[in-house]
């Protein structure tokens, strides 16, 4: 699964200092409820991104989009997709969303990049777009 904090005490910190908007060193009800609203906001963008893959790489069939999506997305061929890279490759394909966004949740060990294994994560929003 998706480790929020990561075992990293400052990230930890600062999302805390984030969600306690007013300072008061807890975390109200409505203030906790913008996570709520971030994460809505999240599934939507991934489930977005989803139905732009499958509208541009249509060459091979329905259910090999990804495939095709992923040998796009890897210019370099070297199996991993740099946020460098990433950022690149769908400004060339027109992409206007949150590409950094759908990209850091893709990123689960957080390395700057991509794996093949980590990009498979968005075959898990395919079905909520059909």
């Amino acid at each position: 699964g998706f480790d929020l904090f990561d075992h990293d005490e400052g990230r930890t910190q600062a999302l805390f200092r984030f969600f306690d908007d007013d300072g008061q060193g807890a975390i109200s009800e409505l203030e906790w409820q913008v996570v709520g609203q971030l994460h809505q906001e999240m599934m939507v963008s991934l489930e977005e991104f989803v139905k732009f893959l499958r509208r541009t790489f249509t060459s091979r069939g329905k259910d090999e989009f990804l495939d095709e999506a992923w040998e796009t997305l890897d210019r370099s061929r070297d199996g991993e997709v740099e946020h460098e890279e990433w950022r690149a490759a769908l400004t060339s394909l027109k992409y206007f969303g949150p590409s950094d966004l759908v990209f850091h949740f893709l990123d689960r060990n957080n390395n700057g990049q991509i794996s093949p294994t980590e990009f498979k994560i968005i075959q898990r929003f395919v079905h909520r777009v059909n």
